[in-house]
């Protein structure tokens, strides 16, 4: 049984300051070495969130490497996100799983998309990389060689399986129901960016605010090949 009566004090606290966030059961931290107090004994999962130009490194105070993890107090506990910075540009910005009137592919046809954003300052070659919905094959889909990305601007790809249609349509669907959707570099291992998401709605996209921003929202008014900034909807936490 939980131990409901003893308590111990919980310290979070990132590494550079503004270089990410963390969240507690889906709840953002409002702040930087931010303490509370927790009943001993319960699982909590906690995780690290890097901001554009960063990556999570490691934890400070348990030994742990990933930046989904689960800790349980019995004793008072620092504990602090570090992050490096990252020479990753390139975003999963926002996607729409349920494309049933948004906006038409060369073919007429209203298809799931993808959009990558290009945080960076210089036009970016983006072709070699691959973005895969599956975690068990990050080789999925290769992005066509020479395919490049202006400076803060978008690439918008097309997950209908319907690679005839053109260079910018990949070999897999987008799930309604959830799945993830990630961006690998090109050695096919090493993850650039990912998202998982759950349950989507009809012509209701999912995407980061700011653009390349850390925080995900749903947007009412999807905004594919566009900025999201000018958009609006449900701020939800990544």
């Amino acid at each position: 049984y939980f131990n409901l009566y003893e308590t111990s004090n919980l310290t979070i606290s990132a590494e550079p300051v503004d270089a990410g966030i963390v969240s507690i059961s889906g709840l953002i931290i409002p702040e930087n070495n931010w303490s509370a107090e927790y009943f001993n004994d319960i699982p909590m999962e906690i995780t690290a969130i890097a901001n554009p130009g960063y990556r999570f490194s490691h934890w400070e105070g348990i030994n742990q490497d990933e930046s989904e993890a689960t800790i349980t107090l019995n004793q008072n506990l620092n504990l602090t996100a570090v992050f490096t910075e990252s020479s990753n540009e390139f975003f999963i910005n926002e996607f729409l799983a349920l494309n049933n009137s948004i906006i038409q592919d060369e073919a007429g046809e209203f298809d799931d998309w993808v959009e990558i954003y290009n945080f960076g300052i210089e036009s970016g070659n983006i072709g070699g990389l691959y973005i895969t919905d599956d975690a068990d094959n990050l080789m999925k889909w290769m992005i066509p060689y020479g395919t490049e990305i202006q400076p803060q601007s978008f690439l918008l790809l097309w997950a209908d399986e319907e690679q005839e249609q053109g260079e910018m349509h990949m070999n897999f669907k987008l799930n309604g129901e959830g799945e993830s959707i990630l961006l690998v570099e090109h050695d096919g291992i090493s993850i650039l960016d990912s998202i998982y998401y759950g349950t989507q709605s009809p012509n209701i996209s999912y995407g980061r605010m700011p653009d390349g921003g850390h925080v995900w929202q749903y947007f009412e008014s999807p905004t594919p090949d566009s900025s999201n900034s000018g958009s609006t909807g449900n701020i939800l936490g990544d």
